[in-house]
């Protein structure tokens, strides 16, 4: 263990938990999402930085204009530093895995991962369906006796998953959930995928690195031993198998259905895919050029913080670390 996660456990023990109980009463004040109000920066992000350093660049050939954005990127700056300094510290912890002792495998075995998980879920397949808001108050009480068990203390957070005007603005950028780490708001775009929830509700506590999210989202939902949070746990198990071993050309649906996936699944697989692919299906050339150009940024961001790709982080990583948990047994 580094000097580095010494002080990052420190911080998260005695500094960002006391942070994140005081902004929960913030965050929690309203059902609306306070962070809508950036949310057009976050959605056209790309051509404000193009265009301010664009403007930054033009205006050292015209040196007598007397507008200066400046004073907006020192803003930005001093916001990001601030969101810096109150959430980022958690991303220098000492790793899930160190602290659980799990013994990662070098190799995933797509047929066991496969049969392991269409066998749990068709096991599950008749636990009551959740409302998105059962979702939620069951995450918080998995997320917090997971946090409690593992860190031995608990973490106040705020309680609410909060829905966006900007939701289908944000699944078309194939962004799903959404973490405010300046003051520790969540919120989930679409309910069609109600097992993200306690993904962020995993950043929130402090799991920082996504593919620890990942994880703590999966392992909180099967401790919990509510069979309808575990439906769901093994259903996010299933979308980083799909991510690891499958193409997007390739008919993972009716593979699945082909192994003997009960219909349950099947159907709400289905009916997501409609759905985003419909979604999908709105975005102009210029906005799917915009949203590769920002998966390629933001993979490049999770490489210079150790997490490597997003296939890595979303897919392979998380699932090495849920079979070292939880084996996939016949």
């Amino acid at each position: 263990m580094g000097i580095h996660h010494v002080v990052a456990d420190l911080y998260h023990e005695h500094i960002y938990r006391h942070i994140a109980a005081r902004t929960a009463k913030l965050a929690d004040m309203t059902d609306k999402p306070i962070t809508d109000i950036a949310a057009p920066a976050l959605l056209f992000g790309t051509e404000i930085i193009t265009g301010l350093l664009g403007y930054m660049v033009y205006k050292q050939t015209q040196p007598d204009l007397a507008e200066d954005p400046s004073q907006f990127l020192i803003s930005l700056g001093v916001t990001m530093g601030i969101a810096g300094v109150v959430y980022f510290g958690n991303e220098f912890r000492t790793p899930l895995e160190q602290k659980l002792d799990l013994e990662l495998p070098d190799e995933l075995d797509k047929e066991m991962e496969l049969a392991y998980t269409i066998g749990k879920l068709n096991e599950l397949e008749d636990s009551p369906p959740l409302s998105f808001d059962e979702v939620n108050e069951r995450a918080n009480e998995a997320v917090d006796a997971f946090t409690t068990k593992t860190e031995g203390y608990n973490v106040h957070h705020a309680t609410k998953t909060k829905k966006s005007r900007f939701s289908k603005h944000l699944v078309r950028r194939g962004i799903l959930g959404l973490m405010n780490p300046l003051f520790q708001e969540v919120m989930v775009f679409s309910e069609k995928k109600p097992g993200v929830i306690a993904h962020e509700k995993a950043h929130l506590v402090g799991y920082a690195r996504e593919n620890e999210a990942q994880f703590v989202g999966y392992a909180s939902m099967l401790e919990s031993e509510d069979p309808s949070m575990q439906y769901l746990a093994y259903g996010e198990r299933l979308d980083m198998v799909r991510r690891v071993f499958f193409s997007p050309a390739d008919n993972f649906i009716d593979d699945l259905e082909e192994r003997g996936l009960n219909q349950r699944t099947l159907s709400e697989l289905r009916d997501f895919k409609i759905f985003l692919d419909g979604e999908l299906a709105q975005n102009s050339r210029y906005r799917k050029g915009v949203k590769w150009f920002g998966r390629k940024c933001r993979s490049g961001t999770l490489r210079l913080l150790g997490q490597g790709n997003l296939q890595n982080t979303y897919g392979k990583k998380p699932l090495q670390m849920i079979t070292a948990y939880d084996p996939p047994t016949l």
